[in-house]
């Protein structure tokens, strides 16, 4: 059974989101009629969702209650969430992850919620996947571990399908997708293309 101690209600709460994206940006504006306060941390992008103040990652930490991670996996974001840092969260934080496993330290996580510096974690993503059986996170009353799938709902499984079918659909008709993740190889057959090789 989860169990995190006092239950408070949102309202009047600090949310961090590291990663402001597309997704990150969504949480935002859902957030927006909770009646919280909205910190964020990208240093990709310009302008922030409306309602989100920008602040350096260490700031967000020490301030936030509940941390909510949404960028990608890179060798830049890889342990972000270390002992350092996890030791700058306050002990009362939540730390939600539902972006990549390995931007948490998965033994440093542990560690500081054996030491009471964490109030809880939510893992939609694991650094190791599947999760070890013998994982102490497994054992923890203040830990929700879910299979990378808090996303889904009838109405996300049809809205999958149907995505991923247009930008098929995109791509077929020479269109450049909405979602690439490797945009270099598109620019490579732009000029490959204008060169006739």
């Amino acid at each position: 059974m989860f169990r995190i101690g006092p239950v408070t209600r949102l309202a009047g709460q600090t949310v961090g989101i590291v990663g402001c994206g597309r997704i990150g940006s969504a949480l935002a504006r859902k957030l927006g009629g909770f009646d919280v306060r909205l910190l964020g941390c990208d240093p990709y992008i310009a302008s922030f969702p409306p309602d989100v103040q920008p602040v350096a990652f260490e700031r967000l930490l020490a301030e936030s209650d509940y941390v909510t991670i949404h960028c990608p996996l890179t060798e830049e974001t890889r342990h972000a969430f270390d002992a350092e840092s996890l030791g700058w969260m306050q002990p009362t934080a939540v730390l939600i992850n539902t972006a990549r496993g390995g931007i948490v330290d998965t033994g440093a996580l542990v560690d500081a919620l054996q030491e009471g510096l964490l109030a809880g974690a939510e893992l939609d993503v694991l650094e190791q996947e599947p999760i070890d059986p013998k994982s102490p996170l497994l054992r923890m009353e203040q830990v929700i571990v879910t299979p990378h799938a808090a996303w889904y709902s009838e109405e996300g499984r049809s809205d999958l399908k149907r995505r991923a079918a247009e930008e098929a659909v995109r791509v077929l008709r020479g269109e450049r997708p909405l979602h690439c993740v490797n945009p270099e190889v598109l620019e490579r057959l732009r000029r490959a293309s204008a060169t006739g090789g």
